[in-house]
């Protein structure tokens, strides 16, 4: 070969063993996108409703092949209280005590466990949700919420469903519902209930925060009510101690806001970059917003663009849309 005319046998040689080695060796595939599950605002408020959509994912997991790993977020709205007094929540006028949620979230789960059959190894994560929204945003509602998240953890220990339901809290908390003052008080509440408490998952949006530029301890994300900083979304996303980031990734921004708040935790938290759990669509709702496969991949390579904020997994997909 003319190519090789002027090199030595033994650098040949070893050129050709380096390059029979390379070809030896797996070849890296770009990441792609997890199945995605349904996650649901609540508008039927049906145990047997629950126990169904429950059992549809068990029964597609039962049916699919190897351990599937699931993500659910059961949205119930904003937290309110009825006129005797319990703390509830209501979606669109669907109110419902904090009893006849757990009950909801319960079923939900057992239908998941019953009809995934003799599948005794896929997973499903259950986020129980609500939002920053009204005026009940406080201590108190954010330990009253904690309460909930633990009853219905309890119940799935108990009774041995834990196998294959987890559950958690969860919380779509967004800069124009409310304060960051109200906002970090629930969280705080939440905090307090007791140890055993599940984390939560913060499912919200960092409406308002600069899509250009480095985000510094006093970057400001403003909306036509609210001015947080960005240290705010951080903290109640994932500073706080059980506190797990979900985002909202509807628009491709949406995913160059959280890479920058992840990066504003490398280097004012610590080091402490965010560590996503996955992303949440609502393509299901609104079909002009990201596919969820697309909202998945925009999280993804937005967060892997830059070293200090990269990670090698993302584990759950899920869109959100009407029960």
């Amino acid at each position: 070969m003319k190519l090789f005319k002027h090199l030595s046998p033994i650098f040949i040689i070893a050129l050709m063993l380096q390059i029979l080695v390379y070809q030896q060796l797996p070849k890296v595939e770009a990441a792609s996108a997890p199945p995605y599950t349904a996650s649901y605002y609540i508008t039927n408020p049906s145990t047997n409703a629950l126990y169904n959509l429950g059992c549809s994912l068990g029964t597609h997991d039962k049916n699919t092949p190897g351990m599937q790993s699931n993500l659910v977020l059961l949205d119930f709205g904003a937290q309110q209280k009825n006129s005797s007094g319990e703390w509830g929540a209501s979606l669109w006028n669907h109110f419902q005590t904090n009893s006849q949620i757990a009950n909801l979230v319960k079923q939900f789960g057992i239908g998941y466990y019953d009809c995934t059959g003799n599948d005794t190894d896929s997973q499903l994560i259950i986020g129980i949700g609500t939002n920053n929204s009204g005026s009940l945003v406080n201590y108190t509602a954010g330990s009253v919420w904690a309460s909930l998240a633990f009853t219905v953890d309890k119940f799935i220990l108990d009774n041995g469903y834990s196998r294959q339901v987890t559950i958690f809290g969860a919380n779509d908390m967004e800069v124009a519902w409310n304060s960051i003052l109200n906002t970090r008080d629930w969280v705080d509440g939440y905090h307090t209930y007791t140890t055993n408490t599940p984390s939560y998952y913060n499912f919200g949006s960092a409406d308002g925060c600069p899509t250009s530029g480095t985000y510094t301890s006093n970057t400001v994300c403003s909306t036509s009510t609210n001015s947080w900083k960005v240290k705010d979304i951080y903290y109640i996303s994932y500073g706080a101690k059980k506190a797990l980031a979900l985002p909202e990734i509807y628009t491709n921004s949406m995913a160059t806001q959280w890479q920058k708040i992840s990066k504003y935790g490398n280097d004012y938290e610590g080091g402490w970059s965010i560590y996503f759990e996955g992303a949440l669509s609502e393509y299901g709702a609104d079909s002009s917003t990201l596919s969820p496969s697309s909202a998945w991949t925009a999280l993804y390579n937005k967060i892997n663009s830059d070293p200090a904020t990269a990670q090698a997994k993302l584990y759950y997909s899920t869109d959100i849309r009407w029960q």
